[in-house]
């Protein structure tokens, strides 16, 4: 994993001999590798130990909700309020799984998700939906909230929250 420039050069006084110290971490787990690199001058018959120390670290995995929050609009005793979708992405490093839950703060159970335990690549081009669902069947004319929580262990920034917002306007109310 440890590795220099040039194998050997020349130096003076005027003009030093630059030699760049190469880490590669191709195979390496996470942990702490220790080496060193001797320099050697045959001229003055002397050799100089110099220690490096190389620090890999796990990949860290980092949600990004493509919404903070989302609004959905109904009529008290009304159709159907339709679903909306958020995704969610690995902006980190390597596999990252996750969940969604989603919770009401009044009114019932009218909040729910369409997918539960999902995984997210970093670097994919697909980008995994999650659709949140409303039901406003019962609902009063008012104004409720709810969270829906991303969990995803081993995340740096694990839980994210999407508020939910739900109008229901009075029976016979037409939306704006």
């Amino acid at each position: 994993w440890l590795s220099v420039s040039a194998a050997g050069g020349t130096a003076t006084s005027a003009t030093p001999f630059e030699l760049l110290v190469l880490a590669n971490a191709a195979g390496l787990g996470p942990g702490v590798y220790s080496g060193s690199v001797r320099v050697a001058s045959a001229a003055i018959n002397q050799a100089v130990d110099i220690g490096v120390t190389f620090v890999l670290s796990a990949g860290e995995q980092k949600l990004l909700v493509s919404q903070s929050g989302l609004t959905f609009l109904g009529v008290e005793g009304g159709a159907d309020v339709p679903g909306d979708t958020f995704g969610v992405l690995n902006i980190g490093r390597g596999v990252m799984n996750w969940t969604a839950q989603a919770n009401t703060l009044a009114g019932g159970n009218w909040l729910g998700v369409s997918r539960t335990a999902v995984t997210s690549a970093a670097g994919s081009s697909a980008v995994p939906l999650v659709e949140a669902l409303v039901n406003s069947r019962g609902l009063r004319a008012g104004v409720y909230s709810g969270l829906i929580r991303i969990d995803a262990p081993g995340a740096a920034n694990s839980p994210q929250f999407l508020t939910v917002l739900l109008q229901v306007l009075p029976a016979g109310g037409a939306p704006p």
